[in-house]
């Protein structure tokens, strides 16, 4: 289904690894100006859409979560396509769309058999939006047909790039990946042999991977940050000093802020439960807890991050709990 068989879904997940965790980490340094070109450009589009400036008014109200998301989103194309790209006239909005409808459509088809998902679009699509007694069907499934057109606007953007890409690497077989710095080049790298849709659909998969989680985790630590003030003159000294910070160092210059988000991250889950598995086989854990086939578990995220055996107090916020040894 669009475009991807059942080979590239089973090597998904080690495609990923080799772009995030191989090239993308080796790339830092590499990235270090783009990045910090990118963020602050990515603040101003953030907050700037919100309208947060007004000479009228002390105080300006901001929807955080969708701000963040712009903020994130909009640094990770810097990452994911390249410059060019990100900052390309409409591109931000496009990928946006795209995220936020293809998880309500995710949310949408999990009650629907998978064998029918294929029907179930096409019909939907098929239905005339003037059909008055069709309102409230196109209430409940409007993203999913929201979602097949921005996902063939996304397309437009990437794919001419892709196939520029992979022209490029026919052209100049000796071309060193490093003339790209983002995910782009190191997928087409990593599957050279595959068409250009393929490439564009993980491009796109991976676009969808980062929209959420650091949206929240950021909007949660602005939280804390207003809820306890007494942490925000030490993280600003510590930025202050870590000012020529690198990229390649793993935030070993600021383990305060490093600390504050792990406690947000550890407080706000972000999610009660996660990583949930189907239990293929009758499954009796140590403590005599039994699952039989077919059933679901998954890890009790708010629970285990909240142990008493794990940490001290943990109910309390300790924005500083990780950079001491007995947190």
């Amino acid at each position: 289904m669009d475009g991807l068989t059942e080979h590239d879904y089973e090597n998904a997940s080690s495609n990923s690894q080799y772009v995030l965790k191989r090239r993308l980490r080796s790339n830092l340094p590499q990235l270090h100006e783009t990045l910090k070109e990118g963020a602050e450009e990515s603040i101003k589009i953030g907050f700037e859409t919100e309208s947060m400036v007004d000479a009228d008014a002390d105080w300006k109200e901001v929807h955080l979560y969708s701000s963040a998301t712009r903020i994130f989103l909009n640094l990770n194309n810097y990452i994911l396509v390249g410059k060019d790209l990100a900052t390309q006239h409409g591109y931000l909005e496009t990928s946006l769309e795209w995220s936020e409808d293809a998880t309500m459509t995710e949310e949408i088809l999990q009650f629907t058999p998978s064998f029918l998902h294929p029907s179930v679009l096409l019909f939907i699509e098929s239905i005339p939006r003037s059909n008055k007694l069709t309102f409230a069907l196109f209430r409940l499934v409007g993203k999913i047909i929201h979602w097949r057109h921005a996902k063939d606007k996304f397309m437009k953007y990437l794919l001419p790039v892709v196939e520029q890409r992979l022209q490029e690497r026919r052209e100049h077989p000796d071309l060193k990946d490093e003339e790209h710095h983002d995910c782009i080049a190191w997928i087409c790298e990593k599957m050279k042999d595959r068409s250009p849709l393929v490439i564009a659909r993980h491009t796109m998969a991976l676009t969808f991977a980062a929209t959420h989680q650091p949206p929240m985790l950021l909007m949660f630590t602005l939280y804390n940050l207003c809820k306890y003030p007494e942490y925000l003159e030490p993280l600003r000294q510590e930025a202050l000093e870590a000012a020529n910070w690198r990229t390649d160092n793993q935030n070993l210059e600021m383990p305060l802020l490093d600390s504050f988000i792990k406690e947000t991250a550890r407080m706000e889950p972000g999610s009660l439960m996660g990583v949930g598995r189907r239990v293929n086989s009758d499954f009796t854990f140590k403590d005599g807890t039994h699952v039989p086939k077919g059933n679901w578990v998954a890890v009790h995220h708010y629970g285990m991050q909240r142990h008493a055996e794990s940490y001290n107090d943990p109910d309390t916020f300790d924005g500083f709990r990780f950079v001491r040894e007995d947190g």
